[in-house]
Parts: structure tokens; sequence; C-alpha cells
């Protein structure tokens, strides 16, 4: 069994197209057939299943196409651990993060590259529920993101302990209190975070405990929208305080805090509980547990 050929299945898996697939490998569409029958014929059972375009993948390919993302895996933390033998910590990390967690992922990128100049990052706004199964699938290498029962069983760390505050318009009177009720924000033209969010659902539940369900004007799944609606004074906005403080927002609006407990969430860097971590993800996970500087200050809890 050829390692190109499951990169083809893993192209696959990804692309749930034959053509797409192909273009991905650099191949042609019937070179990444021819591969996919010759694989076929040496396990002794389909792995595809064919119709006039693919159409899933047998139980047999299913398991296929994670030992082939774990292989390739394997492949990847051997490469990257030979080159940093020979020339230190070099490439490239994907990191999953939460839309409300990019002043801390620009942090621990350049506190990781002032140590390792060469090594780059891209970083992948992934949906809170996929981010288990994009981390077990070697697809992501780490992720930024809030603790819950499922993520927790992971290696992780804490980075911030954050509740949620409101960001608004100078223009609102709200904007002149230094807190003010849930209900009174649900009052307001908000925009928010998609539903799809953790922060979002986090926030919605603090609506209903107080008895309202506001419809936002605007949502999105990213920042730059939601606070663009915040700096053109159309709309206020809820999210983790810390988040707030993070990003420069004195031409935008006022911080408010919000009356009335509510939960603590932790921010915290989460990956893969294995024993051949690859050489970056293990320089990753040390930096983020040894460096304050990563952390929110204390003076930003609370």
């Amino acid at each position: 069994m050829l390692l190109r050929h499951m990169e083809y299945v893993v192209a696959l898996a990804q692309e749930r197209h034959f053509g797409r697939a192909a273009a991905l490998c650099g191949v042609t569409q019937p070179g990444l057939s021819s591969a996919l029958k010759t694989l076929e014929a040496e396990l002794g059972t389909p792995i595809v299943r064919r119709h006039q375009r693919f159409d899933g993948f047998t139980p047999e390919g299913e398991r296929l196409v994670e030992w082939c993302r774990r292989i390739l895996a394997d492949k990847r933390a051997m490469l990257d651990e030979m080159a940093t033998m020979r020339s230190g910590l070099s490439g490239r990390l994907r990191l999953g993060a939460s839309p409300s967690a990019a002043a801390t992922v620009a942090r621990i990128a350049k506190t990781f590259r002032d140590l390792h100049p060469t090594v780059q990052f891209d970083v992948i706004y992934v949906r809170h529920e996929r981010l288990p199964s994009e981390l077990q699938d070697f697809q992501l290498d780490a992720a930024i993101t809030f603790l819950d029962e499922e993520n927790s069983r992971f290696g992780h760390h804490v980075l911030s302990r954050q509740r949620m505050a409101a960001l608004i318009p100078d223009g609102f009177d709200l904007a002149h209190r230094k807190c003010a009720s849930w209900a009174e924000i649900a009052e307001l033209p908000l925009s928010l975070l998609s539903r799809q969010t953790y922060e979002r659902r986090a926030i919605d539940a603090c609506f209903q405990a107080a008895g309202a369900n506001p419809e936002p004007v605007l949502q999105s799944e990213t920042l730059p929208e939601i606070l663009m609606s915040v700096a053109i004074g159309d709309a206020a906005t809820v999210l983790p305080l810390t988040c707030l403080q993070d990003i420069s927002l004195r031409s935008i609006g006022k911080i408010v805090q919000l009356e009335s407990e509510q939960p603590i969430h932790d921010l915290a860097m989460i990956w893969l509980n294995i024993n051949n971590l690859a050489p970056l993800v293990s320089a990753l996970t040390s930096i983020v547990k040894q460096d304050a500087a990563i952390g929110v200050a204390e003076n930003l809890i609370i």
C-alpha cells in the first residue's frame, strides 16, 4: 500500500468529489480512480460507493479513511522530527479557533514565532462541535476553544476565564452606564455571533435566564462584521469581556458589564492526548503552559 494512495483516500474524504480530490492531489481523475481500485484489490473489499458520481465510502472505506489519516499524521510527525533534529523547528501549525479567540491566537503565534521564526500558522475557524472530530482526524494540530464536557477529555490548558460583556455604540443611552441587565441589553438592536458558535449559545442561555429572547439584526460566524455594525452605530453586541478588552475599541463604543450571575467560561488550548505528539505540537503546548504572557492578565479576569 503506497502512501500516495492513502493521500488520495484522505483527499476524497475531504472533498467528497472525485474530480476535486484528484485536483487536490495533482493527479488526473482516471489516475485517482485507478489507484482506488488498486487499493480495493489489495484489501479485497470495496472502499468507495460508485454510481455516476462519488456516493460515499463503504463501512470498510470509512475505517480505511481513519487509518490513512493516522498513518499520514505519523508520517508528518516523523518528517517534522527529522527536520527539527537537522535544523531546528520549522513547518506549519494548523490551529482551530473560536471566533472570539482571535487576539489570543495572535498572541500565541507571536510568542511561538519569537522563539521559532520559521514556523507558520494556519488559523482555521471551525464550529465548536466539529473541533473534537477535526482533532481526532488529524486535520488540526491543536485548537483554541471553550472547554465543555466533550472537549475537556483532550489534553488542555486553560488560557483565561471569561464572562460576557456588552459593547454599545456611543449614541445609545446604555453606553453611558457601567453596568446593565441582560433584559436591558435585549431591548437594543443586536449584532451577534451565529448560533453555531459556543459564544452565541452561552449568550442565548443568559438572555433566556433573564426571560428575554432577542432576535439580532445581524448574525455572523466571525467578528469583523459584528464589530463594524457597532462601529457605524447600528447595533450593540455581546462578547466575552476579555475578547473586548483585547481589541482596541475606543472609537467603536463602550464596554458595559452585565449584571446578575452568569457562568464563567474557560478558554483553553486543546490537543490530542497521544504519546508521540509531533515536535511542533509538543513545543506549542510547552510554550502555552509556561508563558504567562499568552494568558489574560489577572486584572482582566472577573
